[in-house]
């Protein structure tokens, strides 16, 4: 199984934020396998010293390794968070962002 924050979907609360607000994720892998995430709907910048990072819709995060984003919650609804390999989506490893 895998899992976000130690929990697995569909046994998971909604990420409830609201809409137009400043949100920050910081992933941390404490695996041995990277993690595609994605934020289905929404792009995010990849903090970094220059506050310019890229804009991606989807990061990689290598093993034991750990990155910030940052994003704009411009869209209402439910949207899927979760890691691109699919077989580690269909073990749990996802999440609803619910932005208001």
């Amino acid at each position: 199984m895998w899992a976000i924050n130690n929990l697995i979907f569909p046994n998971t609360d909604q990420l409830k934020v609201e809409r137009d607000r400043f949100i920050r994720f910081l992933f941390q892998n404490h695996s041995m396998m990277p993690h595609p995430m994605h934020l289905h709907s929404h792009f995010f910048q990849l903090a970094n010293s220059t506050g310019r990072g890229p804009w991606k819709d989807t990061v990689l995060i290598d093993p034991m390794q750990q990155l910030t984003v940052n994003w704009i919650a411009d869209k209402p609804g439910l949207w899927a968070f979760r890691c691109h390999n699919a077989y580690h989506l269909a073990t749990g490893m996802m999440h609803v962002v619910h932005v208001s």
